[in-house]
């Protein structure tokens, strides 16, 4: 935590980051529970979750290339100002009675497209204000802020739904995109403005990005894996309100203390990750941490008790932050920086895929039942990631060292 009280401006962009941490830690407890009280099918709640993932999917691939010609702070404000307007538009349907479905679903590819900017460019900010030797703590302090908002906002966000209505929380995220866009726009320095050619086009660089990963086999793999990790596992954040309203018998309160409790975990490990630097062994950290992601996640699925439930939950999130620092902070240090931008694009493209798998799991939930859908689903995970291990022991490379 040393890197926060010695570097003012990383300090800055924390604390903006922590109010857009609000913001999408409520968006996660309200939207999918409200679509579902909408329309009460694992269908809709799949298709939220998909038009989320396309508008990620729609402007990941230019993102990158945006980041990387122009001021990265202004990017990352004007995105979370948009998002302050529409979730305020929210609010005002809601107070009149004519919020709707289709109201949700635009609002779900709103956020999508604008959180593809908020990851390429907290990617890269970061490593812009802390440089590469110190990107793995950097990156694990980001996401301990983020869970520690996690653990309190969720269970908040559960009681206040419960209590006052989603307006109320909504409301709040309004508020709070605001406050972040404010905080980044007057508390941070331009940072790496026009770092690519002016004379190219930013189809151009896209192509040149492709051209990079396609060249680079590192980091073809590691997008692969993180691909994967978003289509057999992240996929489930969508069906979670409905595992906890059909499996728990539940609503928004339980709901939050579930989402609060996966914080918890993610927590644990990046507390852990933030004051080490991984020296060794980021291989078999990264895979062993898959695996067991996919196995913790299927045992969650099916737990009927709610104390039960989230200590599971907390040990998904527990191996699934700690995958998440060491891919991101094996993504970061790889890449040259002129490339940066676009190659974290292609990563939150794959995060993009979240979304759609999300929506194909909600129409397999709704054929079967939310235990047996991400069973199916997380079953190919856990068995990708022993595949990788044990072919990595057949080909004679060292797994303890394959990406040192």
């Amino acid at each position: 935590m040393d890197l926060i009280l010695k570097n003012r401006n990383f300090r800055t962009f924390v604390f903006a980051q922590t109010f857009r941490d609000i913001t999408l830690m409520l968006f996660v407890t309200s939207n999918g529970w409200l679509v579902l009280d909408l329309t009460d099918s694992t269908i809709f709640v799949g298709l939220a979750a998909g038009c989320g993932g396309l508008g990620m999917l729609i402007t990941s691939l230019l993102a990158g290339s945006i980041v990387d010609r122009v001021d990265r702070k202004k990017i990352l404000a004007l995105s979370h100002f948009i998002l302050s307007i529409t979730f305020l538009v929210v609010v005002l349907f809601i107070w009149t009675g004519s919020i709707n479905i289709w109201i949700l679903l635009l609002t779900t590819f709103i956020d999508g497209s604008c959180t593809s900017f908020r990851f390429v460019c907290g990617g890269t900010i970061t490593m812009d204000l802390v440089g590469s030797k110190d990107l793995s703590r950097a990156t694990a302090i980001n996401f301990s802020c983020m869970t520690i908002t996690g653990i309190f906002i969720t269970a908040i966000g559960g009681n206040l739904i419960d209590r006052y209505g989603f307006e109320s929380t909504y409301l709040l995220m309004s508020i709070c995109a605001f406050i972040s866009s404010v905080i980044l726009m007057l508390g941070l320095p331009s940072i790496s403005k026009n770092i690519t050619d002016g004379n190219r086009t930013s189809i151009q660089e896209l192509r040149d990005g492709i051209s990079y990963i396609k060249q680079n086999k590192r980091i073809r793999s590691l997008l692969l894996l993180g691909l994967s990790s978003e289509v057999f596992g992240w996929a489930h954040e969508s069906m979670v309100p409905v595992v906890t309203k059909y499996v728990l018998g539940g609503g928004s309160v339980e709901l939050g203390y579930i989402l609060a409790s996966g914080q918890v975990g993610a927590l644990i490990s990046t507390l852990v990750l933030s004051n080490y630097r991984i020296k060794k062994n980021r291989t078999l950290i990264l895979y062993l941490t898959y695996i067991l992601f996919g196995l913790f996640l299927i045992g969650f699925v099916w737990s009927k008790i709610l104390l039960l439930s989230m200590l599971l939950y907390c040990l998904v999130f527990l191996a699934v932050a700690t995958y998440e620092v060491v891919l991101h902070s094996l993504m970061q240090t790889i890449v040259p920086n002129v490339m940066r931008g676009r190659v974290v694009s292609f990563q939150i493209l794959t995060w993009g895929a979240t979304g759609i798998s999300g929506f194909m799991l909600g129409v397999l939930a709704g054929f079967t039942s939310p235990p047996i859908a991400i069973t199916i689903n997380t079953s190919i995970l856990v068995l990708n990631g022993t595949r990788n291990i044990v072919k990595k022991i057949l080909t004679n490379k060292s797994i303890l060292s394959y990406w040192q």
